[in-house]
């Protein structure tokens, strides 16, 4: 688990507890957000709702608004990704903490083509015995 505090300018000052989705979890929240987007949508609009269901699933913990010295004596509120989800990341999280936690999701569960280059540059062809 990860803990970060949204401290930045014009951000809400809560501080979060955050997880690494599973495999199993990313496969679910894509199936979820490809149900509901319509053929008209935008792939636009199947990324940000494939995002939001992994970022409701990846907060596991939140405070209120806390200053770092106070930090450690500050209550954790357990989140529960199906409130996160129905009343909306921007019920707790305000307009600048979201794209950080967007950018936490995005820095933890995907690659870059440099990291797919790297690991494809390193393939060898084999002869495998029958």
């Amino acid at each position: 688990m990860y803990q970060i505090h949204l401290t930045g300018k014009g951000m809400s000052g809560r501080a979060v507890r955050l997880e690494v989705l599973t495999t199993t979890q990313i496969e679910a929240a894509e199936i979820a957000a490809a149900r509901d987007v319509t053929s008209e949508s935008l792939q636009l609009e199947y990324k940000n709702k494939f995002e939001k269901l992994c970022m409701v699933q990846m907060i596991k913990e939140y405070t209120e608004k806390v200053t770092p010295e106070k930090l450690p004596e500050a209550k954790w509120n357990k989140s529960d990704p199906a409130d996160l989800d129905v009343r909306g990341l921007s019920t707790y999280f305000n307009t600048r903490d979201i794209p950080v936690l967007k950018t936490w999701f995005r820095t933890k569960h995907d690659v870059t083509q440099a990291e797919v280059d790297e690991v494809l540059g390193k393939e060898v062809a084999v002869v495998v015995d029958d």
